[in-house]
């Protein structure tokens, strides 16, 4: 019974997880789509596509984050750190209950 539980809780560890990684690297690719831009302002382009570029540097500003509102903060490596942790207090909480 321990090795089921055991191997459903590292799925369930697992699952979070491939959730939050893709949308961390989300948040790092449009900070970098934001640098990349900025770095080719700096060559003598035309005008129409210097001001192109400077609207992709400033929708660029805040980064794409995925959430869901009133249930779930935006998902990155620091929200799977934070579930974790909750998820093992629980777990050592409810072993001090049933040792009692």
């Amino acid at each position: 019974m321990m090795f089921q539980f055991f191997g459903i809780g590292i799925i369930g560890i697992l699952e979070v997880f491939t959730y939050t990684w893709p949308a961390e690297h989300l948040m790092y690719m449009t900070k970098d789509v934001a640098e990349a831009t900025f770095n080719m302002l700096e060559n003598d382009h035309f005008i129409k596509v210097w001001k192109c570029l400077q609207i992709i540097i400033m929708r660029s500003q805040k980064p794409v984050t995925i959430s869901i509102p009133c249930l779930m903060p935006t998902l990155s490596l620091n929200y799977f750190t934070s579930y974790l942790s909750t998820v093992l207090s629980y777990f050592t909480t409810l072993r001090v209950i049933m040792d009692d």
